[in-house]
């Protein structure tokens, strides 16, 4: 069961892929879904990353994430990753 601090963050990582691409429903974006298959683009991927800036601080960067998941030969790129590289970056 995820704790309370992952579940907040997974629903504002909803909330942000929702205003990034409005053709979402909060039903295509689980934990297990890739930002690819949601349709967000690199375009709408640098304006997710800009709204986590300026809701997690400056020590949630986006690039930082693409270089972790390329790092670990991963192409899915899911919420699932994103949530888990918040929460381990807020921890710091």
């Amino acid at each position: 069961m995820p704790s309370a601090e992952r579940a907040r963050i997974l629903d504002q990582v909803r909330e942000l892929a929702l205003a990034t691409n409005p053709e979402l429903k909060v039903s295509d974006i689980t934990e297990t879904a890739s930002f690819g298959t949601m349709g967000l683009d690199s375009v709408r991927m640098v304006e997710l990353g800009v709204r986590l800036e300026q809701l997690f601080g400056p020590k949630v960067v986006l690039d930082d994430w693409i270089d972790q998941e390329a790092a670990r030969g991963g192409d899915t790129y899911t919420v699932e990753s994103l949530v888990t590289f918040i929460e381990s970056s807020l921890a710091k």
